[in-house]
């Protein structure tokens, strides 16, 4: 067996090279077991530091080799950064931390860790339980003894207004936040949303003078079934980029409805003019020739 050589510290988070010497090194095991088999650490705990000019708490661990951390700050929000910040509302709360170790879990509860004293603001709104994606939506705030507000929409908008207007551009269930604060008190309220698919109607003609049928181009974004009003008494349904033929001149309104018949059908207008019959003659070719100008409405 090798012996120790005197006046030299072993240091087990080290490796040996005979020409560099020690380099230090993460350890892959504790001490005396072998690599990938050490037990998770035996304990888990925590400081709580309280932080100047209602920056709130700062959660400190104290737990060797965790790899992630899931922090509960008993007031209904949670954390999975290793020393988060946290402002709580009036109230006594407790506080858990997990960390993950070594292929296993370790949980450490504080019961009435935290305790806030003061006056209370009262975090409240209204809005409707399902709206459009791409509509814009009116958050109506009736918080109560709050000055200052934030609102997180589930979608990674964020707002400071008191009470703004939002679209969501994507589809789904949305949980929207309102915190409402009172110097360095704060009170929360969440409403589920949902945000259910729409398309933003649009189109273009592409038409040859030589061809008798006018091209209309589906340029919505989003959408799943499509009513086309061609201006001239003909409608159809469920085509994306139909074509049509104008029996006379003259001007026409072509409408195209995006999910036609549901909450959230979309629909543009554009205001489509045919030119003069003697400005379209190319020898034998006669056809209508449509200028577009987009106008959307929102059913």
């Amino acid at each position: 067996m090798p012996r120790a050589l005197p006046g030299i510290a072993y240091d087990r988070n080290a490796l040996v090279f005979l020409s560099l010497g020690f380099l230090p090194t993460l350890p892959n095991s504790i001490e005396g077991e072998p690599p990938g088999t050490a037990p998770a650490p035996a304990y888990v705990d925590f400081d709580v530091q309280e932080l100047p000019q209602c920056s709130g708490h700062r959660f400190v661990p104290k737990a060797c080799l965790a790899s992630s951390y899931q922090w509960d700050f008993g007031d209904g929000w949670t954390d999975a950064r290793e020393q988060p910040t946290h402002r709580y509302g009036v109230g006594t709360f407790d506080v858990s931390l997990t960390v993950h170790a070594c292929g296993q879990d370790r949980t450490l509860m504080r019961a009435d860790l935290i305790t806030v004293e003061g006056i209370q603001p009262h975090a409240s709104f209204n809005a409707l339980d399902s709206v459009c994606q791409h509509q814009s939506t009116e958050f109506i705030n009736s918080s109560e003894l709050a000055s200052e507000y934030h609102w997180w929409f589930g979608d990674g908008a964020q707002s400071t207004q008191e009470e703004p207007m939002h679209a969501f551009n994507q589809h789904g269930q949305m949980s929207v936040t309102l915190v409402a604060a009172e110097g360095c008190i704060l009170d929360t309220a969440r409403q589920a949303i949902r945000v259910m698919p729409a398309a933003i109607a649009s189109f273009h003609t592409a038409s040859d003078p030589c061809d008798e049928r006018t091209y209309l181009v589906n340029t919505s974004v989003g959408g799943v079934d499509w009513r086309w009003d061609f201006g001239d008494g003909d409608t159809v349904r469920f085509w994306r980029d139909p074509n049509h033929i104008y029996r006379s001149m003259g001007e026409f309104n072509v409408e195209l409805v995006s999910d036609p018949y549901t909450m959230c059908a979309d629909t543009a207008r554009p205001r489509c003019k045919q030119a003069t019959a003697s400005s379209l003659s190319r020898g034998s070719c006669r056809t209508p020739s449509l200028r577009t100008t987009t106008e959307r409405t929102t059913s």
